[in-house]
């Protein structure tokens, strides 16, 4: 495990000037080497971030399972970011360079909000991005809901349950989640 030094050390080791922190406690991502963003910041998503949301939902789509193999389900996925970013249900992730590495999209339901989409790139995973937007959406403090598929390949089910989300109901192919306030 490699220990912690500050960065007027590394920069001298590796013949690179030092990392430079920034005003919001990031550091300068062009000074140093891969590592150097030692946060994310999360807010709600604004709609200019619609493209890079779904840019992110492609790349974790066969995950959830969700196909996405024809325009017109592209062309629908994308209308429902957009409708989340126009109600204020869609948080986003960002890294120290401000790209969009993880989303989560709520739609209004019955006496809840469903959580719809979520996910995080795969270079940004093991970092507790998926837990922290949870975090933001819980605190609207109103139930949430999720459905998630026996299809899922990123242990989505385990992950909920481990947030205090509840199954209420399982059916042959997806298992239905709520989560009190």
């Amino acid at each position: 495990m490699a220990t912690r030094t500050n960065s007027l050390d590394v920069g001298a080791r590796n013949h690179q000037p030092p990392r430079i922190p920034q005003p919001d406690g990031l550091f300068d991502s062009n000074l140093g080497g891969k590592g150097d963003c030692v946060k994310h910041s999360y807010r709600l998503a604004t709609t200019k971030e619609a493209s890079a949301i779904f840019d992110v939902l492609e790349v974790v789509a066969p995950e959830i399972p969700v196909r996405l193999d024809t325009p017109d389900r592209k062309a629908l996925l994308f209308e429902r970011i957009q409708a989340g970013i126009d109600s204020n249900y869609v948080w986003i992730a960002l890294d120290c360079n401000n790209q969009v590495v993880g989303f989560l999209l709520a739609e209004p339901g019955s006496n809840a909000l469903d959580l719809s989409y979520g996910g995080v790139r795969t270079s940004h995973r093991g970092q507790h991005i998926f837990p922290d937007l949870l975090k933001k959406m819980k605190a609207k403090g109103v139930p949430l809901t999720a459905t998630v598929m026996h299809s899922n390949m990123s242990n989505m089910l385990n992950r909920l349950s481990k947030l205090d989300f509840d199954v209420f109901l399982s059916l042959n192919d997806r298992d239905f989640l709520r989560w009190q306030p």
